[in-house]
């Protein structure tokens, strides 16, 4: 399954990754992050989700949560 996460905002600290990109998922794995695909990128059969708006994050723990 190939998913594409169109214009999110991707913030990753560990890369010093803040602001809007794509990001191709593939068999769970993320192959291509970026302002526009590579040519060559087959997204035809693609789910693709538009994320304007919305953040994306390496997963979050509250660590006080009881």
């Amino acid at each position: 399954m190939t998913l594409l996460l169109k214009g999110g905002r991707v913030v990753d600290p560990s890369r010093k990754v803040d602001g809007e990109a794509d990001l191709l998922i593939e068999n769970g794995k993320i192959v291509y992050s970026g302002k526009a695909l590579p040519k060559g990128k087959k997204i035809a059969d693609s789910e693709v989700l538009d994320l304007r708006g919305k953040w994306v994050v390496p997963g979050l723990i509250y660590m006080h949560t009881h």
